[in-house]
């Protein structure tokens, strides 16, 4: 009985590390998919990004125009190889997504998502256009 909870657990563990993004990695097909199952910090931005598309309210969840973006969206994180540029272009469009519901904005959970999520895109842009200095970016981020 013991042995049977035993593999039941070790089985757990491996299929929650397989799906680890918002998509099935043990299906991983390209290498940018693969590199997203790989990169635990590319993993949770899918995981983020994937949970803002699934939130959205039924006006916007409908909208061709939304599905057409994020199939342009999709087609442009597929020409991303480096996980710097995919982290990049998750945040920019998790950006758009958390501040796209203008009902969800009108609240204070709604501003703050899309407050934290341009900040975090901003930052990105910063850091990359200031590359020499990530030192002291650091200490003034602890300030």
């Amino acid at each position: 009985m013991t042995l049977r909870i035993a593999a039941a657990v070790v089985l757990l563990g491996l299929t929650s590390s397989l799906g680890a993004a918002s998509f099935d990695c043990a299906r991983a097909l390209s290498p940018v998919e693969t590199l997203i199952c790989a990169t635990p910090t590319l993993s949770a931005l899918d995981d983020e990004l994937a949970a803002l598309y699934r939130s959205a309210p039924p006006a916007l969840a409908g909208s061709s125009e939304r599905r057409q973006a994020q199939r342009a969206w999709l087609q442009q994180r597929d020409r991303c190889t480096q996980a710097e540029c995919l982290a990049a272009l998750y945040e920019q469009r998790i950006a758009v997504l958390a501040c796209e519901d203008d009902a969800a904005l009108g609240s204070a959970i709604g501003a703050a998502t899309c407050a934290t999520a341009r900040l975090r895109q901003r930052e990105r842009e910063l850091d990359a256009r200031d590359a020499a200095s990530p030192a002291e970016r650091a200490a003034w981020r602890q300030a």
